[in-house]
């Protein structure tokens, strides 16, 4: 409770007596406390897709999950967070996957509405990096994003890295070298195309160790 209401106050046929039969008065009841109060929503699910704008992030959600999120070709098609769920076996808990609209560089000082989406990552118990490997350099995008998201927002979150747009030309050297680079972290690093539904299996079962459901 954040305030407490007034009290109610008594009409006329509170008074109402074998002597007073129309009673003509009544009782004011007292008013409340009243206040102004911003609530912010932070986002739970147990992984959050983390990516720059147009990296594959809503493609890759509608290719591991029954979301359908929507998919455009431009920048900034997702505004808001959504959220799929995936379930393993049926002896399984599912686990919950929120695709979270791009991240941009400037995002920690509110560019692009930054920190709305950054506040989504807070909640997440793990961090999905999606990069595409359509980009020139897909390690400079990675960095980009570690460093918009900073270390209070890693610390203790386990982190994948999915490398989504795959089946293009010279995908493969530069996912080598994204992968060798992660390394260094020890993190996990898988290619995919979600479009095509390639290497899908992989992700789903690489993002269930990441929120601990094997």
């Amino acid at each position: 409770m954040l305030l407490k209401g007034g009290r109610g106050g008594m009409g006329n046929m509170h008074f109402l007596t074998s002597e007073i039969r129309n009673p003509r008065f009544a009782k004011v009841g007292r008013k409340g406390l009243e206040g102004n109060f911003i609530f912010e929503l932070k986002l739970l699910a147990d992984l959050g897709l983390v990516g720059l704008p147009n990296a594959g992030k809503s493609t890759l959600l509608r290719a591991i999950s029954n979301a359908r999120p929507r998919v455009g070709h431009w920048e900034f098609t997702t505004l808001q967070p959504s959220i799929g769920s995936i379930s393993l076996r049926i002896d399984q808990a599912p686990f919950t996957v929120a695709d979270i609209p791009g991240i941009i560089k400037g995002a920690s000082d509110n560019k692009g509405m930054g920190l709305n989406f950054l506040r989504h990552v807070e909640r997440s118990s793990g961090l999905v990096f999606v990069v595409s490997l359509g980009s020139e350099d897909p390690i400079d995008d990675l960095n980009v994003l570690l460093e918009e998201l900073g270390p209070k927002r890693l610390k203790g979150k386990k982190i994948l890295i999915v490398a989504t747009k795959a089946d293009l030309e010279n995908s493969f050297e530069k996912f080598n070298e994204l992968r060798e680079y992660v390394s260094k972290n020890d993190w996990k690093c898988v290619p995919c195309c979600p479009m095509k539904k390639e290497n899908i299996e992989t992700v789903i079962e690489l993002m269930a160790e990441c929120c601990d459901r094997v």
